[in-house]
């Protein structure tokens, strides 16, 4: 299947917030840092090539990589 961004974003960002660290999470942390382009945008298929930016993909990954993993507080 694809790998959506946006679903591992919202992934890692709800583990985070409810404090859960293992090693999928760490994967999918990976995963997304690996699918940011130089201007800072995500697609919604890191395996496609030519696809767009997406927006709900780059918003969700970049509130799910700002959150710390000790910090209880969701992002604003």
């Amino acid at each position: 299947g694809r790998r959506r961004t946006d679903v591992q974003a919202q992934a890692v960002r709800a583990a985070r917030w409810l404090g859960i660290a293992d090693s999928s999470i760490e994967r999918m942390t990976e995963a997304l840092c690996a699918a940011i382009r130089p201007d800072g945008s995500l697609p919604f298929d890191p395996e496609e090539h030519h696809a767009p930016a997406n927006t709900w993909c780059t918003l969700f990954t970049a509130e799910a990589l700002a959150k710390s993993p000790d910090s209880r507080e969701m992002p604003t």
